[in-house]
């Protein structure tokens, strides 16, 4: 036999919100908003999250630009002070020491502020072409201001000083190239990784020329071109 329809086109079943108890219905309209506050304040929490995540990966990356001034600065402040001596061949001055051990500690800082580095391209290229230039350091001290057997033997040559002088260049200028990741959260470089890295590429012009300058007045290249390059320098 057919079900007879219930007078008022009503539905029986005790799911139906016609048959829910006074209580369940203000219930189930206030569950509506909730719903729809949980779901809009996880997204605004995942929003946070991203900008916390962001914000200390900005910080990291600011130690890493600091650590990386700081050793250039110690390379360019050991390529002055170590100038003078290495060039009359006091290789064991005290000043020279001093400078070898600064760099040495701004080194050991740098290293440990990239063990935390964040995973962007850009860091890590920069990081890869640094880490190919930092072993030439110990070369150039070991052979720093040397005066070459062509030399010694007056034949022409490019070498003595100006190697030195160029050798710690190649390792600085790495360095300074990681000032370019500034953007500080805002992905906007121009305004502050760029400034930075021109103000360091002022004060490595200027310790190249108080190297050269020092190099002139110690022990002048006795090869007339390289006096003349590094004049022009």
């Amino acid at each position: 036999m057919p079900v007879e329809p219930v007078a008022g086109g009503g539905s029986t079943s005790k799911l139906s919100p016609r048959n829910w108890r006074v209580p369940t219905r203000l219930n189930a309209i206030l569950l509506v908003p909730v719903l729809v506050g949980l779901v809009m304040g996880g997204f605004q929490v995942k929003g946070s999250i991203d900008t916390w995540n962001e914000a200390k990966d900005a910080e990291k990356t600011v130690r890493i630009v600091q650590a990386a001034a700081e050793y250039g600065q110690a390379l360019l402040n050991e390529r002055d002070l170590s100038a003078e001596p290495l060039l009359k061949g006091d290789r064991g001055n005290e000043a020279v020491l001093k400078a070898y051990a600064a760099t040495d500690a701004a080194k050991a800082k740098f290293a440990s502020a990239v063990k935390d580095m964040p995973k962007k391209q850009g860091l890590e290229r920069r990081l890869e072409l640094f880490r190919q230039e930092e072993p030439k350091l110990e070369q150039v001290r070991k052979t720093a201001y040397a005066v070459p057997e062509t030399a010694k033997k007056n034949l022409p040559s490019q070498a003595g000083p100006v190697p030195t002088e160029e050798g710690y260049v190649l390792v600085q200028h790495y360095l300074m190239q990681f000032s370019n990741e500034l953007g500080l959260g805002t992905g906007n470089v121009t305004s502050y990784g760029r400034m930075v890295y021109a103000v360091e590429l002022a004060k490595a012009a200027n310790s190249l020329q108080r190297s050269i300058g020092t190099h002139l007045l110690v022990r002048p290249n006795e090869d007339e071109n390289v006096r003349k390059a590094q004049l022009v320098a």
